[in-house]
Order: structure tokens, then sequence, then C-alpha cells
């Protein structure tokens, strides 16, 4: 996966968001996000590009954005895609490692998922036709069931207003809602997993926050009640058949005992769920800030930096994204799996 920053521009302050610390606007160049797109669709190992922010649909050249990944986008066989969603839902039940590993449904085909996460507040008519017709996953930031939480975390935000733009969003795009789970709205997962079904979601995705900052000293306490929540959730799963997918990360290097993963143990076919180094982010992804700089992980200190890519080309940063600095910081080879 590649992470795109195309502006750093926001029309809320979430809490949480290291986006915030950010002092000027930038938005990225547009012919520099062209050359990106280019080198992109050359790298085989490359097959989610998410665009980010900031908000991405304050992006000063969204619709010309949205035109340049149409060109991109590779169709999909609607039969073929619903032939291999059933053979990997087969294999999972028969405890295939090879097929289960595969986190994203789309990626068995191997073409490039283009997703755009967004805070849900912007909505026009424009921007809908055109993210349709380019064939976009849409994620939404949803971090609270109730007013109270949720506007109290993304500060700005009227949580009213980002479900009825959500309900317009979800009948032409495939939409998932992303949740960073903290201490305020730990007790609210099971609000939020039925708030996605009731909104008609495909699937909702739960992380937890890192604490004190995005990739130092966990507060084991809270992860634990963590793991806690998310078995809770996939008995709810389990026992009232529910269909959405769930996609959980955990923190793999706090998980000591084999009961702490009792009820993770043998999921249903609809869950998944990754572990994660300190930072909770795969070693198989590059992050671009809107100044073409780029680094392993958007959480992690600028210890991270590999390259800018205006000197540095990038299948050179995508190759570079592993080695020493994995290996003493995150300890990653030994933190971070998949299935």
């Amino acid at each position: 996966m590649v992470v795109v920053d195309i502006t750093n521009k926001c029309n809320i302050k979430c809490r949480h968001c290291i986006r915030s610390s950010y002092k000027n606007t930038i938005n990225m160049n547009f012919k520099n996000f062209q050359t990106l797109m280019e080198d992109l669709i050359k790298i085989d190992d490359v097959k989610v590009i998410a665009i980010q922010g900031g908000e991405p649909l304050l992006y000063t050249k969204f619709f010309d954005l949205m035109e340049e990944i149409k060109k991109r986008n590779i169709k999909v066989n609607e039969g073929e895609y619903k032939q291999k969603l059933k053979e990997i839902i087969e294999a999972k039940k028969r405890g295939n490692e090879l097929l289960t590993r595969l986190q994203d449904l789309n990626l068995i085909l191997n073409n490039k998922r283009f997703v755009i996460t967004t805070n849900c507040t912007v909505y026009s008519e424009l921007i809908l036709e055109k993210m349709f017709k380019s064939k976009i996953y849409l994620e939404v930031s949803i971090d609270g069931a109730t007013e109270e939480t949720f506007e109290r975390r993304r500060v700005g935000a009227k949580f009213n207003r980002v479900l009825k733009n959500l309900d317009k969003f979800v009948k032409y795009l495939p939409t998932e809602i992303i949740c960073a789970v903290y201490t305020d709205n730990i007790t609210e997962l099971k609000q939020l997993l039925f708030l996605a079904i009731e909104h008609k979601c495909q699937a909702i995705r739960f992380t937890p926050v890192r604490f004190p900052t995005r990739a130092m000293n966990e507060n084991k306490e809270f992860y634990k009640r963590y793991l806690k929540e998310v078995s809770n959730l996939i008995r709810v799963i389990e026992k009232e058949k529910l269909s959405i997918l769930l996609k959980l990360v955990l923190p793999k290097n706090l998980i000591s005992q084999k009961q702490d993963l009792i009820e993770l143990s043998n999921p249903p076919p609809n869950v998944y769920y990754k572990f994660g180094c300190n930072a909770f982010k795969s070693i198989d992804s590059v992050y671009i800030q809107p100044n073409l700089n780029a680094y392993v992980c958007c959480h992690i200190p600028p210890k991270g930096f590999i390259g800018n890519l205006k000197r540095l080309r990038l299948e050179a940063a995508w190759r570079a994204r592993c080695g020493s600095f994995y290996d003493s910081y995150c300890d990653i080879t030994k933190n971070l799996s998949r299935i």
C-alpha cells in the first residue's frame, strides 16, 4: 500500500490526529501526483493506493485527481470477483493459510484499489459523481457512536451531518467506517458496529490509538481492554450471524498468553485481523507527504524518512521501505504478521 497525503488542509481538528500539528497548508502539486500515478502503476506489489489528508475532498484539484485515477483504474469482472470471494471464504473455513493472509478481498484479482479517506463533512453531487466514475473505495472516519463522543473527539464536525453525508455516499460507493479506538469511545464499539450496519456500510475497521504518542510507550491496560472488547464483537457477529466485514488491528507485542486470543483463534469468515508493530502499520507501505517526502510510516518520528521523491524514484523508495530502521526501531520482523 502507498499512502498519499494529497493535502494537509482540513476543516476540523481531531484530538488524536498528527496532521493538526502542521503550521502551513500544503497541497501536492498536481503534476507531481500524475508522476506518482505513472510510477505506482508500474509497481506490481502496490495493490492499494490510499489518498488521504488533511481532508482530501478539500484538495484544490480534486476533480482533476479523480480524472487521473479514472484513467488508471483497472476494470474488475464482477463474475470473477464473486468466484474469487467464494474461494477465499471457503479457504478461510478450511484454515488455508495462504489465502487467509489476504486482508482485502479485491487484492486476489491483482487490481489496484484506489481508496479515499474522508471525515465525511464535505459532500456534493459532483464529488459523488466523480468518485463513482473513478471506482473509489471510500473510508469514512467515525470515532464515536453518539453525538457527544464523536464531536468531543472530532472538533468542528457535526455528527448528524456526517451521517447524512454517509448515507448519500454509501448508495453509490463501497464504504468502510474506520474508527480510532481510545479510552473515551472503547465502550461504544458494539454501537459503532451496528451503526455501520444501519447505514449499510460494507465494513468497519478498529485501530487502537497509540499512547502517549503514535509509536512509543503503549498503555498495556488499555490494549488488554481493547482485546476484550473486540472479542465481544466477534461473539456478537457469530451469535447474530452478521454479514458485515469486521477488520481489527491488534497489538501483537502485548499478547503474551494464548488465552488473550481465545475468541480470535477461529473467527467467522467475515472477521479479519492483523498484528502490528508499535506504530500498527504494515511493512509493505510507504507514506508520502504533500511535499513528496517519503516515510516508512505516517505515525513514526522523522527517523523513518526514506527520501524526497523529487530526487528519489518511487520504486527505489518502495524497495527501501524495509531495512535496519524497521529492524531496530519497530522490531517489525517479530511483531508483524497477517492472517
